[in-house]
């Protein structure tokens, strides 16, 4: 896969197409979903180790692995609609973090819709469209997955409902969550420490936006994603009953 417009905003000297590894291996690691939040979306590292019955340094010890500067893991998400949706731990020197990209089929114009850490951007995506990516995929575990690997991007005044905290309790026990799993999953949908819930709404010209003050999907954001941007993005996330 190429990230042609994704690479544009590096260094000539950065290869990003050579740098970015399937990161699937990591799925399957101890650790890896109490670091994959902790690098994101919370801090407090107690409690997330013992969502998952891990102790700090099995925990530490991942978030090291994907935060190596030599290699930088994605996560790949394929879409009903045609394209992807790509995880990247952006571990660049000086400005890492981590990119939720979407690519089109044709993979030309690969739109970053959400980053956490550093100059963070989001929210990303709203409750409906993070269900219809992840109800696309009938296997209970890919699907657990799939909702946790995007849910960092999350933010929606109407995610926070016992209906959310229920499917993503299901998600984090199928992952190998073993402890105040209700609670984690009840964060997921309610906090996050990079940007506040955001109201999400339909444009005339069809697309799905919020209201975040920092979201790439916030037509009136310093980040905006251009007009034909916004309406190609709520496409491929088909979250809208429009």
């Amino acid at each position: 896969m190429s990230y042609a417009k994704y690479a544009a905003g590096f260094p000539d000297d950065v290869d990003v197409d050579n740098l970015i590894a399937d990161g699937s291996r990591f799925l399957e690691v101890p650790g890896f979903w109490a670091a994959h939040y902790l690098s994101q979306t919370m801090d407090d590292e107690a409690f997330v180790d013992k969502v998952w019955g891990l102790d700090r340094v099995a925990v530490r010890a991942v978030q090291d692995r994907l935060s190596d500067p030599g290699t930088w893991p994605a996560f790949e998400v394929d879409l009903g609609v045609g394209g992807k949706l790509v995880v990247v731990y952006r571990n660049f020197d000086d400005d890492a973090g981590v990119d939720y990209l979407l690519v089109p089929s044709n993979e030309s114009d690969c739109l970053r819709v959400a980053t956490t850490e550093g100059e963070y951007e989001g929210p990303g995506i709203s409750w409906p469209e993070l269900m219809a990516v992840a109800g696309g995929f009938t296997d209970p575990a890919r699907r657990a997955e799939v909702l946790l690997l995007i849910a960092p991007m999350l933010g929606d005044v109407e995610a926070d409902s016992p209906a959310a905290i229920s499917l993503l309790t299901e998600a984090l026990r199928l992952t190998g969550a073993v402890d105040s799993v209700e609670e984690m999953a009840r964060l997921i949908v309610s906090e996050n420490l990079q940007w506040e819930p955001a109201s999400w709404y339909v444009t005339e010209s069809g697309a799905i936006c919020c209201d975040g003050e920092a979201s790439p999907r916030n037509p009136e954001s310093a980040c905006a994603l251009e007009e034909s941007e916004l309406i190609a993005v709520s496409n491929l996330l088909g979250g809208a009953d429009r």
